[in-house]
């Protein structure tokens, strides 16, 4: 056996082996899984990228089968092997899914039928001419076989060969007659291919810009939402500050908490550190439900609604990433007085705050664009 790098053919082909039956294992899986989880199961594999993932992993499992090694010349089977193939046709759909310029240039192939259809006419009737051309010129008497073009069939290889301007060189026309064919060929093939790849090309090129705007236009509408969720989260805390504020028992919050410090109105500014941590801690008690110790999301976007306020659940991840320090998803009683004592203090930045951040924000990123090469996008709010 020869060897490749200290290692010999026989191991080099288990490696292989070895990957081809992972990766069959994972399609065959994954294959099994989509089939499982569909409600259509009848028509499950009338869908071509279904049908063609079959194809891909079925001439393993009929490599395995006993007897079908030792039958392995039988044509049958040789042919069902060739559909490995389609493995590669099967990852190409998949890539179409997640890939923008995979679904651009599908697009772009589904958009140019036409142009595709012309220039297939147009390219098998000059294959033919050229192809009958080339023949009856090298092949003045038909009855001698002298020459390589012995068939219409040979000279549509030389034709096809030609008008793609590949020319391999191994077939060359010996008669005049010939070498003006072959001349004729090479300039048709100008005509037949590349006019029509011309109008595809620009059609290609629409169809990318077209997706960048898309691309665009969806950027800019997630930095819009984000930047409307941060200003309703932010209009939210605000919200409950103000409804913090509105204490004692004739007051809003004292009609929904009945009353902390009773019906004689406190000044903000004159509340103690004790009284703001007292106030804190009756809210906090109302807010957590499951006594916890911490107030969730779903608890604070009750308690909001509780007081009014029934806001969007991206306002409610802000106004909880806002309180929240540590970053763990909840609100402990700790970060609650504090955040009390940000209310109490006039601290709560504005929407005007909020714009500007986000308007700042934008421009940093641009501007990491402009040093990268790419192009800027436009604040949308």
């Amino acid at each position: 056996d020869r060897e490749w790098y200290g290692y010999t053919t026989e191991e080099v082909s288990g490696f292989f082996r070895g990957i081809e039956a992972f990766v069959v294992a994972y399609f065959t899986i994954e294959l099994i899984c989509r089939f499982g989880s569909t409600t259509k199961k009848k028509t499950f594999f009338l869908n071509i990228p279904n049908f063609i993932d079959l194809l891909a992993v079925a001439p393993f499992y009929v490599d395995i089968m006993p007897g079908v090694q030792g039958g392995s010349s039988l044509m049958i089977v040789r042919i069902f092997r060739l559909t490995r193939i389609f493995r590669i046709i099967g990852m190409v759909f998949k890539l179409g899914k997640y890939s923008s310029g995979a679904k651009v240039l599908g697009t772009t192939l589904l958009g140019c039928g036409r142009e595709l259809l012309i220039m297939g006419v147009v390219f098998v009737m000059a294959v033919v001419i050229f192809s009958s051309g080339m023949f009856f010129c090298e092949n003045p008497d038909i009855e001698v076989d002298e020459s390589d073009f012995n068939s219409v069939m040979t000279g549509m290889y030389f034709a096809v060969i030609t008008l793609t301007t590949v020319g391999y060189g191994d077939m060359t026309p010996i008669t005049d007659c010939g070498r003006a064919v072959g001349c004729a060929c090479a300039l048709g093939g100008i005509f037949c291919l590349g006019l029509p790849i011309s109008v595809i090309t620009t059609k290609f090129n629409e169809k990318y810009q077209e997706m960048l705007r898309d691309l665009k236009i969806e950027e800019e509408r997630s930095k819009f939402l984000k930047s409307k969720q941060e200003i309703s989260g932010m209009r939210g805390v605000r919200a409950l500050g103000s409804a913090l504020l509105e204490r004692g028992g004739a007051s809003f919050l004292g009609k929904i908490f009945g009353g902390i410090f009773g019906s004689k109105p406190v000044l903000p500014e004159e509340m103690s550190a004790v009284q703001i941590k007292q106030l804190a801690k009756h809210v906090f008690k109302e807010f957590d439900d499951d006594d916890s110790g911490e107030i969730g999301r779903v608890e604070l976007k009750f308690a909001m609604k509780k007081l009014g306020f029934d806001l969007q659940q991206g306002a409610i991840d802000y106004m909880v990433d806002f309180i929240d320090k540590d970053g763990n998803g909840q609100i402990d009683f700790e970060e609650f007085v504090e955040f009390v004592g940000l209310v109490i203090k006039g601290q709560l930045p504005t929407d005007e705050e909020i714009a500007m951040s986000a308007l700042k924000a934008n421009a940093k990123m641009d501007g990491r664009r402009r040093r990268k090469g790419q192009p800027t996008r436009k604040a949308v709010f």
